[in-house]
């Protein structure tokens, strides 16, 4: 029995041959393979990345062909760099694989030009485990050596291919070489061993070879059954079994995968060996080496779990292994952060929906998104990642769905001590929200902290500080603000003194005009009496002196009373003077400007008004009502007699009552200070408030490009937002027919103001160009293909669009003069999609960072998508079952307007991204609404709704204020804003 405080288990790295009692699980496949390659001269020996071929070579393959009376040749390899000492090489991969069998035995420079078979013939070993190429050895050599096979085994074959693809022409040559040593040999053997994805790389060279690679051996990942092998027998071996059912729940546990569109995870066919050996390694370690218990439990592993369940311990021995290979990649790497590497497993690696997500290599450099050649090379030895090889590139992946938890997992407990970098990822994923900034303390104590210099969250300190430096500038706003209300205020109550002695002044000369009326009564009555009695002439002489007297007076009065009406006057001048002088002070205060001057410009108006109504008043007879009359004198009548003069019949006129002068100047001093109270209370809410944006009223702002069949055929139309003004922009001659199929057109902003739709050109469908006034086209992107569906990216430069350029509709960006175009949906999108699908309907998000688009996988289903603009991270948005269409973004990137038929018709939905895509209905009508547009400020969403035909309608966000804006016999259909 083995040490049991030694570990059976050897972790994430391959078996050596002296660790051969420790490999379990594939004696079959060792069998199996050991015999082909007795029956046959060269085989080929292939399977998936970290299926544990170098594994089974040292610990199964090559012991059992020694057994078989084979020599066995050193493992060895194709690649490397020339050593400084080497300048050229006829071949570089037969000179790596001279190397590699020598083991540094010699100088390298004598191989530089040397055959493989030359090289094998007089290659020589003393001790049968270290051979040197003797250039002096006998070709006869001894008797008993040369009888005997010997096998040369070539590891990681597909370095032929992978490594110096400046050398390509040597590869041909090596099996043309290859070959002749065989042929020149005829007891060589020859196994070459290598990933599964290269095998159709070597079939253009098969014919060089004599057996043409039709032997070969594939080896299946470890199923259930082997790795409960691979678990319990080297524990057992080491003195420490598996007690009965515990090592089955761990293998359960290890082949979990994560099914699409599925919450709950499914037990997968196979295990991943180096994820075997690692929880095993950890599993052992755990216990420690003074363990005085005789059998694992899984009473233990659920402790070692932490309390919950075996696959939180699975999960933490991964997450463990993750994290330790992060701190090794990261301190070889000076350059290269932790923050970098968690950062791309999470961002990379794992989509939205917890999938493995496949990254392209970059096949100049080397790079994989942000990380350099070395740092993938790295990562891959370390079985963590994996290459597969597909359309003419490399991608990358995790090696195993049950990594995914485990990864995030242990991002999350790394970041939890970089508070920083919490925050900043936390700004980032909520689309750059400010909020999320730092500000005061923390913000200043941050610039100090380590993390500072990682990229995003320089970025994230940065914008800190210009947010922080924009709400120091409003408080110093706020301040000048209150000096401006305050100063306002004082000049009010000015204006209302100077109204109010305005008044007091216009009420003094109302009086002194109805003293003055009273005298002209007087002396009327005085006339009467003098004509009516000149037997009382003196009594009447007394009158008229007085009258006279009293006239005097009155005109004393009323000379009284211009002075004061002058006066009047006067302060109500100061009083629009003050005004304006408001009205001067508030327009150099730039953030209130528009709003104070029309508050001001009201004050200057009452005043104005005010001044007006006091000086007529000033000017107007003394009472509006009719005067009064006095009675007029009787003579006396005698004895009955109707001598003397003859009684006035004429009736008494009637006095209408009246306001006096005193009721009515109070009444247009309260009414002043009324009006005037409610200005100021305008002006300091003006004053206290920054510019708000102003409520939402129709008609809406912008223009809105439409299709319409009104003539028979489709064309493009323009209209104001409230439906006015309809002109035609396309149509006027042949070249710019509107495609009925795809006519959805698109705005791009910038300085060309371009319109670009789909046309008809012959039997292929184009695109087309125009400015806003139907003028100057443009055909974009060629004619030996269909092209449709464009969608402008921000700015203008560029478009997204559907091309039949690779056989099948894939979506494409590009310049705008065709130039540039970038395949979209990729193998990664294709292969994250998953089946035979239909895409179409891309759109460029305002903010230029992501494309939405439609897959539809059958006629009645299809859902919205979104990934980034290029080509990563491909997330599925919808998923009701039913055709999810037409998606539009809003300005600010933030929702998703979208068509749905999960209601049983055809609705508009708004799916706001911010919330995960919580989606609503907005229409809730029984009609057809198709073709959402989003206005300019955000405010509207135009669509077409069908009744007995289509019309443009237009409708505020929260669905209400729907309004029709084309109401016509024809169908009007793909709105568009535009400024």
């Amino acid at each position: 029995m083995a040490d049991s405080t030694q570990n059976p288990y050897v972790g994430p790295r391959t078996f050596t041959r002296q660790e051969s009692k420790r490999f379990f699980g594939r004696e079959r496949e060792a069998q199996e393979l050991c015999s082909l390659v007795i029956s046959e001269r060269l085989t080929l020996f292939y399977a998936q990345s970290g299926a544990g071929k170098s594994s089974l070579i040292n610990t199964r393959l090559a012991p059992l062909l020694e057994e078989a009376g084979f020599v066995v040749l050193p493992i060895s390899r194709v690649s490397g760099d020339l050593p400084p000492e080497v300048r050229r090489v006829s071949n570089i991969f037969i000179f790596n694989l001279m190397l590699s069998l020598e083991r540094g035995s010699g100088a390298p420079n004598r191989l530089v030009d040397l055959s493989l078979a030359d090289f094998l013939a007089r290659l020589t070993s003393t001790d049968g485990e270290n051979y040197c190429y003797d250039p002096q050895a006998e070709l006869d050599g001894e008797a008993d050596d040369a009888a005997l096979h010997h096998v040369l085994i070539i590891d990681q074959f597909e370095e032929i291919i992978t490594t110096h693809p400046e050398r390509w022409t040597d590869r041909e040559d090596f099996f043309r070489q290859l070959n002749g040593a065989m042929a020149a040999d005829p007891l060589l053997w020859v196994v070459l061993t290598l990933r599964e994805d290269y095998v159709a790389a070597l079939d253009p060279y098969a014919h060089l070879l004599a057996g043409k690679l039709q032997a070969r051996f594939y080896m299946q990942r470890m199923g259930s059954q082997a790795a409960l092998e691979a678990t319990r027998r080297p524990a057992a071996q080491y003195g420490r079994p598996f007690a009965p059912g515990v090592a089955e729940t761990l293998i359960d546990n290890l082949r979990q995968i994560r099914v699409p569109d599925q919450r709950e995870t499914q037990p997968g066919e196979f295990i991943e060996p180096v994820q075997l050996q690692v929880v095993c390694f950890q599993l052992w370690e755990s216990l420690g080496p003074d363990s005085a218990q005789t059998e694992i439990t899984e009473a233990d592993l659920i402790r070692l779990a932490g309390g919950r369940d075996l696959a939180q311990f699975v999960d933490r021995a991964l997450a463990k292994f993750y994290a330790d290979a992060i701190d090794l990649v990261s301190s070889d790497e000076p350059g290269r952060t932790e923050f970098d590497l968690h950062n791309w497993f999470e961002s990379q690696l794992i989509t939205p929906a917890k999938t493995r997500a496949l990254v392209l290599q970059d096949p100049q450099s080397g790079a994989v998104g942000e990380l350099p050649k070395s740092v993938i090379a790295a990562l891959e030895k370390l079985f963590l990642i994996r290459a597969e090889s597909r359309a003419g590139g490399t991608w990358y992946e995790l090696v195993h769905d049950r990594f995914i938890d485990p990864i995030l997992q242990a991002n999350w407990e790394w970041q939890q001590n970089h508070p920083l970098i919490i925050a900043a990822r936390d700004w980032q994923k909520t689309d750059w929200d400010e909020s999320k900034l730092y500000q005061g303390e923390p913000l200043a104590a941050a610039f100090t902290h380590p993390d500072a210099k990682i990229g995003l969250v320089k970025e994230f300190l940065a914008e800190s500080r210009k947010a922080e430096t924009a709400r120091e500038e409003a408080i110093k706003r706020e301040q000048r603000h209150q000096v401006l209300k305050w100063t306002i205020g004082i000049i009010g109550l000015l204006a209302v003194a100077a109204i109010t002695a305005a008044v007091v002044a216009v009420n003094q000369a109302n009086l002194a005009y109805q003293n003055a009326g009273v005298a002209v009564q007087q002396e009327g009555t005085a006339n009467a009496e003098r004509s009516a009695a000149d037997k009382a002439r003196e009594t009447a002489q007394a009158a008229q002196v007085k009258a006279e007297a009293e006239r005097d007076s009155a005109a004393a009065a009323e000379f009284n009373a211009q002075q004061q009406r002058a006066t009047a006057e006067a302060a109500g001048t100061e009083s629009a003077q003050r005004f304006n002088s408001v009205k001067g002070f508030a327009t150099e205060t730039f953030f209130v400007k528009q709003t104070l001057e029309s508050e001001q410009s009201k004050s200057a108006t009452l005043a104005a008004n005010l001044a007006a109504v006091l000086t007529a008043q000033a000017q107007a007879p003394t009472a509006t009502a009719t005067p009064t009359p006095l009675p007029t004198p009787s003579p006396a009548v005698t004895d009955g007699s109707s001598e003397g003069t003859e009684p006035d019949d004429t009736p008494t006129p009637t006095v209408t009552p009246t306001t006096t002068p005193e009721e009515a100047g109070k009444a247009t001093v309260a009414a002043a200070q009324s009006q005037l109270a409610q200005v100021q209370a305008e002006q300091t809410a003006v004053a206290q408030t920054k510019a708000t944006s102003s409520a939402i009223s129709f008609p809406p702002p912008g223009q809105i490009v439409f299709v319409s069949d009104r003539l028979s055929q489709a064309d493009l139309y323009i209209m104001n937002g409230d439906g006015s003004n309809v002109i035609r922009l396309t149509g006027q001659d042949n070249s710019l027919d509107v495609n009925p199929l795809y006519p959805k057109p698109s705005y791009g902003p910038g300085q060309r103001h371009q319109l670009i739709f789909s046309s008809k050109r012959g039997d292929r469908l184009s695109l087309t160009a125009i400015n806003l006034a139907g003028q100057d086209p443009v055909d974009i992107g060629g004619r030996e293909w269909d092209n449709w569906d464009p969608s402008f990216a921000p700015g203008g430069q560029q478009l997204t669009l559907v091309s039949s350029r690779s056989g099948r509709p894939e979506i494409y960006t590009m310049q705008l003069d065709g130039s540039e175009a970038q395949l979209v949906t990729n193998d990664l999108v294709r292969a994250t999609i998953g089946g035979p699908v239909n895409i179409g309907s891309p759109v460029w998000s305002p903010n230029g960072r992501r494309i939405a688009f439609v897959v539809s996988e059958r006629e009645a289903q299809s859902d919205i998508w979104l990934v980034n603009a290029d080509g990563t991270n491909p997330e599925r948005l919808t998923r009701s079952g039913s055709v999810d269409a037409n998606p539009v973004w809003s300005p600010d990137s933030q929702q998703l307007a979208f068509v749905s038929t999960r209601d049983g018709n055809v609705e508009i939905y708004l799916a706001d991204l911010l919330s995960g895509g919580a989606e609503r209905n907005l229409t809730n009508s029984p009609f057809d609404e198709n073709y959402p547009a989003w206005s300019l400020d955000g405010n509207w969403l135009a669509f077409s709704r069908y009744t007995t035909n289509n019309e443009i309608f237009v409708m505020t966000l929260d669905g209400n204020n729907v309004t029709n804006l084309t109401n016509n016999s024809s169908s009007d259909w793909s709105p568009v804003w535009t400024p």
